[in-house]
């Protein structure tokens, strides 16, 4: 006979019967819901991936993850609570690790997991960076789509990350055709075997009649000023300028038709960028609110795993 939440007789009464007696409690299963809610997070998983490798202190996982360390000690926190970490004090460090073997065991099955769904491929790693420094960042001058180039210290900041991140394997760049990145990008991958692509799409954000201005900050009354305080409410652009969502549209774009499909075959590839274009990318490929458009910090030369 069917229960009064059904709406049909079973099958097989014996089967179902059998089934319902076995199944967890109410209660168990809601925990379970909350532990997938804590694992199915971008971040925490990703924070889960490093302590899988190492045990790591939070200055130590902030740099593995490109965050900050007290975003870090945020994440460590809810998997402390749900007993997934565990931590020990070495003098002034607290070093973490996963709590037990299961964890281990639940993150490598997952991972199994997904990999055998995307036919034995494993997803390759998608990277951002930002330009060296140029004479308009010296003089805190908006840039946007003014094509200026590196300066000198830009070029040396370029070649150092060339010898910083030798090591890190790049199928592909993507870089915007404005000079500065294209110079960032020509120095960083000179010698290896890595073809630069250039895409409209990821040109930095245009800031039209600003772009020029010095130290808009301590002009209280520039309308471009709304892009760095509140992102979200920047959604209709000075003149001859772009919004937020006019700038998340055409690097969505490029996301889903140039880097998705790269990676989906298992492709490691590179953007090379700017801070607002750069920060577009990043709050669409960590499922982030505009809000935090700014929030991962976007140095010059600074290599970010995004995924």
């Amino acid at each position: 006979m069917a229960r009064a939440g059904c709406d049909c007789e079973p099958a097989n009464p014996e089967l179902v019967s059998c089934t319902r007696a076995k199944m967890p409690k109410e209660a168990r299963l809601g925990e379970l819901t909350e532990f997938f809610k804590v694992i199915g997070d971008d971040t925490r998983l990703r924070t889960l991936a490093a302590l899988r490798e190492h045990e790591l202190c939070v200055s130590d996982i902030a740099n593995v993850l490109d965050m900050t360390k007290s975003a870090v000690s945020h994440q460590l926190k809810v998997l402390a609570d749900a007993g997934l970490v565990k931590s020990r004090r070495d003098g002034k460090n607290v070093y973490y690790s996963l709590d037990d073997a299961h964890v281990a065991e639940i993150f490598d099955d997952a991972m199994e997991h997904v990999t055998h769904r995307s036919g034995g491929v494993q997803r390759g790693a998608l990277y951002i960076i930002r330009h060296g420094k140029t004479d308009w960042n010296e003089r805190s001058k908006l840039q946007g789509q003014t094509d200026i180039p590196l300066n000198d210290e830009g070029r040396r900041m370029a070649e150092e990350a060339a010898a910083r991140y030798a090591g890190v394997h790049f199928d592909v760049c993507f870089c915007s055709p404005l000079v500065r990145a294209r110079e960032t990008a020509e120095i960083l991958l000179r010698g290896r075997d890595v073809p630069i692509c250039y895409d409209e799409r990821l040109k930095e954000m245009s800031f039209g009649v600003y772009e020029g201005i010095e130290h808009s900050f301590m002009i209280t009354d520039c309308p471009v000023n709304t892009l760095f305080y509140s992102p979200e409410k920047y959604t209709v652009p000075v003149e001859g300028g772009e919004s937020v969502p006019e700038l998340m549209a055409r690097t969505g774009s490029f996301l889903r038709e140039k880097a998705e499909p790269l990676l989906a075959e298992g492709k490691d590839v590179l953007i090379v960028g700017h801070g607002a274009m750069n920060s577009s990318i990043i709050i669409q490929v960590r499922d982030l609110p505009v809000s935090e458009f700014w929030s991962a910090g976007i140095e010059n030369c600074k290599l970010m795993q995004l995924s």
